[in-house]
């Protein structure tokens, strides 16, 4: 049985998106019911206000893609992320790249599950999995099988052990790994679909 681990950030500052960059995403990529981008076989640009906080993982709140460092995918991913996950640009406010950092939406994702208390909706237009796990979270082993790496949304990867390792104990800024039980039921009592 392989075990999996939840990566994520204890950022305190999200990357939040440039306004006019958003009202044009809106309008021709994300979702208008639950703005998370529309499938692509491409990774996602994304223009920001700020300059990135230097996390090894972070998130562009409302619209779901991940935004990762260079050097943190190098060293998860070294046979390359691309591989793996749809890679994307980070611009800044004038519109200039930035080079340290990409987008990133996972090829395969899996929902993160939790207890009783947790919720879930289908998305009405595009049918994505909007679930908030409450309690101790685990993955279905059906919704893992053998993948290494799966998206779990907003910044949130979900890897396998041996993908984990190479990342686990490094001077990562922000970066949370957790254990994540393997289940092959859930406890919810939520009928999710897979």
């Amino acid at each position: 049985m392989m075990d999996f681990y939840q990566l994520s950030s204890k950022s305190p500052s999200p990357e939040t998106p440039d306004k006019g960059w958003l009202a044009e995403a809106q309008r021709t990529l994300l979702c208008k019911s639950c703005n998370a981008p529309r499938m692509t076989t491409n990774g996602i640009d994304v223009t920001i206000q700020g300059v990135p906080d230097k996390s090894a993982l972070n998130f562009v709140p409302g619209i779901c893609v991940g935004v990762a460092a260079v050097r943190f995918l190098r060293a998860l991913l070294p046979e390359g992320a691309a591989e793996f996950l749809r890679l994307g640009k980070v611009f800044d406010s004038n519109r200039r790249e930035l080079p340290d950092v990409v987008t990133f939406m996972g090829y395969k994702t899996v929902v993160i599950r939790g207890g009783p208390k947790s919720g879930f909706r289908l998305c009405p237009e595009c049918g994505r999995i909007c679930y908030s796990p409450v309690g101790k979270r685990y993955v279905l082993r059906r919704n893992v099988g053998d993948a290494s790496v799966l998206d779990a949304w907003f910044g949130t990867l979900v890897v396998s052990d041996p993908v984990a390792q190479r990342v686990i104990g490094g001077k990562w800024k922000n970066l949370v790994v957790q254990k994540l039980e393997v289940r092959d039921e859930p406890v919810d009592g939520l009928d999710v679909p897979a």
